[in-house]
């Protein structure tokens, strides 16, 4: 078992997909990073710890059968367990979306892990309340919000439920500072030196143009999740979106005041020491509201005219189509036939392979029942 479990849970915003990536793999025979079945954890820890996985999003938006998930699940622990079972001084295991657990799944995690770690640290980056709602936006739309809500940091929620477990003393906070390297920080706080893995931070983000073109999917058109076709298209129309219409969204910091909970911000800062509430607003968060649908629902017809030459050169007959709504749902149905046609092809291959399999095996099989050479 390792000396020390050190457990990376966030928050999400903060640079863990970069600390997942650089690290993946990593085993110097003192340090290992968690090999599990992906590189980012959070899929492993809540199936195998939330009251209910089948409800988890992962395999909902895949239209995951409850059972094969509840031996996912099985199969999880067990892949966990020979993680555990490792020697080494520590052993990390990083996913996010762990401190969205909720109290009795952490409770349950904790006790699980505890016979197989002899300390158990909890490591976390925090980011200011401002920047991480206007990034938060940006990934729940990517991710399929329809709504103009905006996300909380939701900082006590996250956190506490790991302090009353663990005590202050495990809990290790760092403030995230845009256009720094979690990588590196991370690094120096594990004790490994930087330059032996690569920060392979990709970063790339939606323009303003992009990200409302992608909520307009999100509220009007059809379904695209549920299935694996359909997120193979929704993630095709996002990649043709944002190579249309290039550039960086940034959610201007008057619009985030509808996201702001005081509160909230008051006992993370208490609690972590660090500074959060930089940068906040001072204006009515109903007017801010307001502000927000407008801007979310600003769009030229500039941007028609780019849709329809995109349309065109796809043979979509843009002519056709009423308003921008419209167009976005044929760039995502053409995406949709796209990759239709590819699962088709796929699984007429593994047919015809096992079909062949099956022949070759009874041919051999009657070449032996007749003693042919």
């Amino acid at each position: 078992m390792p000396d020390r479990l050190i457990l990376h849970i966030g928050m999400h915003k903060t640079g863990t997909t970069a600390v997942q990536e650089a690290l993946a793999g990593f085993d110097d025979g003192q340090t290992r990073m968690a090999q599990l079945r992906h590189t980012n954890h959070s899929i492993q820890m809540l199936t195998c710890f939330a009251q209910d996985p089948t409800k988890y999003h992962v395999w909902v938006r895949q239209g995951m059968d409850p059972d094969r998930v509840l031996r996912i699940r099985a199969a999880m622990r067990r892949e966990l367990l020979d993680e555990l079972a490792l020697s080494r001084r520590q052993l990390v295991i990083s996913g996010e979306e762990m401190s969205l657990m909720r109290p009795p799944s952490v409770l349950e995690m904790a006790d699980f892990l505890a016979p197989h770690a002899r300390d158990v640290s909890v490591v976390a980056w925090l980011r200011p309340a401002v920047g991480y709602i206007g990034s938060a936006l940006q990934q729940m739309i990517r991710a399929g919000q329809a709504t103009a809500l905006l996300p909380r940091p939701c900082y006590r929620a996250r956190f506490a439920a790991f302090a009353d477990r663990y005590g202050r003393r495990a809990m290790t906070y760092r403030l995230y500072r845009q256009g720094g390297s979690t990588v590196t920080e991370f690094c120096d706080l594990l004790g490994i030196t930087s330059q032996t893995v690569q920060d392979r931070r990709d970063n790339v983000a939606l323009s303003d143009t992009a990200l409302r073109l992608i909520w307009l999917l999100n509220r009007t058109g059809p379904a695209t999740s549920g299935s694996a076709a359909r997120l193979s298209a929704r993630s095709a129309t996002i990649r043709h979106l944002a190579r249309r219409f290039p550039g960086r969204f940034v959610l201007p910091p008057d619009l985030a005041a509808s996201g702001i909970d005081r509160d909230d911000i008051a006992w993370a800062e208490a609690e972590t020491g660090l500074a959060l509430s930089d940068g906040i607003p001072d204006i009515d968060p109903a007017v801010a509201q307001q502000r927000l649908e407008v801007w979310l629902g600003s769009l030229g017809d500039q941007t028609e005219d780019a849709l329809d030459e995109d349309l065109d050169r796809l043979g979509l007959r843009p002519a056709r189509l009423a308003d921008l709504a419209e167009r976005v749902a044929a760039l995502y149905r053409h995406y949709l036939a796209q990759s239709e046609a590819e699962a088709e092809i796929k699984t007429a291959t593994v047919s015809i392979f096992r079909a062949g399999n099956r022949n070759h095996g009874a041919a051999i099989k009657a070449r032996l029942d007749q003693g042919a050479p």
